[in-house]
């Protein structure tokens, strides 16, 4: 591995196709200036992440369309011994922060982090200096208790999605493709399914176990994962801070009718936690079968507890797993004999039945970052299809 550090990134000239299949091209070649001088590197692909102000994306000439939320958010998190329940409060229009809200949780520690929703003309340094800040922070826990001041940040919010993904042989993942607010979680928890969504396929195609076609799978996938988050967030922003008086008027409803109507109490929105993204839809996922009771293609996989005591998540992420739920030894013998198209890891343990086989034998493809690709009811006969299915689920034949 090489590793550099102070480059700093100012030319960008790709030499692939476009995104549209083949090898990638002649790769990329990247401009840096560093303490020494200018520095050329040659790389076969090359992934921005980096962040909101990405210099890739930038000199990609990759659009970033969306708005920016007009006020601020401050946080502070402090140390103290406080009366407050252990759990996450938000508070809309409360009377120490008017017409705004603001949101305590507990972190490990003994810290608590306070958010406020503040007006974008906030100067919160004279804040400091003038007491202000320390009447915030006084409303909240009261005038007798003793606090720390662990850590402090101003921040706005950003709506934004990338046009495109990939270009060529270059890439955009985390906040260099998407940005959200923080409600719910979905930075970080966005950002790191970029990684394992292209890493996996990078390795395959480095290693001349796939064709590049398959890292045009990417943008498909994590840009629908990205849209579904930016309309979840874009959704609780709505209800947090309603624009007009009818929207205020339909919330307030909403909040204060929610104290005795199960239906309103379900309708309150502070931020929708992340949850990983189905990739249905995905040109490597195959249709999946319509019995609920089965889990969906393009799900992550659900963890069992495996008959040796172990995790089925422990025997994920390194490649392909094909499970083998419910089956008879004849048939866990044909999949076993089988010839596949690239390293694969058989795991058939009959703790594996109650979710993946509830009715009738059934045998699953999961990919190297954890998602269900493909599933088939399973005898002797139909255990040949498998091998097909994880070559599809490589990206054969796109």
């Amino acid at each position: 591995m090489d590793l550099r550090w102070g480059h700093r990134l100012t030319g960008l000239a790709d030499g692939g196709d476009g995104g549209d299949g083949g090898d990638g091209g002649d790769g990329v070649d990247l401009a840096c200036e560093t303490e020494d001088g200018p520095a050329q590197i040659h790389a076969r692909y090359v992934v921005g992440t980096d962040g909101a102000h990405s210099s890739v994306r930038h000199l990609l000439g990759v659009e970033f369309p969306g708005h920016s939320h007009r006020d601020l958010f401050l946080i502070c998190d402090i140390r103290a011994d406080l009366p407050f329940p252990n759990e996450r409060r938000f508070f809309f229009d409360p009377p120490w922060n008017p017409g705004r809200q603001v949101l305590i949780h507990p972190q490990p520690d003994g810290v608590w982090r306070i958010d406020w929703q503040i007006p974008p003309e906030t100067d919160i340094e004279a804040e400091r200096a003038n007491g202000g800040l320390e009447r915030r922070i006084r409303a909240v826990v009261g005038e007798r208790a003793e606090y720390e001041l662990v850590w402090m940040t101003v921040y706005r919010f950003h709506q934004r999605i990338a046009d495109r993904f990939r270009v060529g042989s270059a890439f955009l993942a985390g906040d260099a493709a998407h940005l959200y607010s923080p409600f719910g979680a979905r930075g970080l928890n966005s950002g790191a399914p970029d990684a394992e969504n292209l890493a996996w396929k990078l390795a395959l195609v480095l290693r001349g176990e796939a064709s590049d076609a398959l890292l045009d799978t990417y943008e498909p996938e994590r840009r629908a994962a990205a849209a579904e988050n930016l309309a979840v967030t874009d959704a609780t922003m709505r209800f947090m801070v309603p624009h007009g008086p009818w929207r205020r008027f339909v919330r307030t409803l909403i909040l204060r009718g929610s104290e005795r109507i199960g239906a309103l109490r379900r309708r309150v929105n502070s931020g929708r936690l992340a949850e990983p993204f189905a990739y249905a839809g995905s040109p490597i996922v195959e249709p999946g079968p319509e019995d609920p009771a089965l889990p969906r293609h393009g799900a992550v996989a659900p963890d069992v507890v495996l008959s040796d005591g172990s995790r089925l998540e422990t025997r994920l992420g390194s490649g392909f797993v094909v499970l083998v739920a419910k089956a008879s030894p004849a048939a866990v013998g044909a999949v076993g004999a089988l010839a596949w198209p690239l390293p694969v890891e058989v795991v058939a343990d009959d703790a594996l039945g109650a979710v993946y086989a509830p009715s009738s034998p059934r045998a699953w493809v999961v990919r190297p970052d954890g998602h269900l690709a493909s599933s088939l009811a399973l005898d002797e006969g139909s255990a040949g299809s498998l091998p097909v299915l994880v070559a599809r689920a490589a990206g054969a034949g796109q």
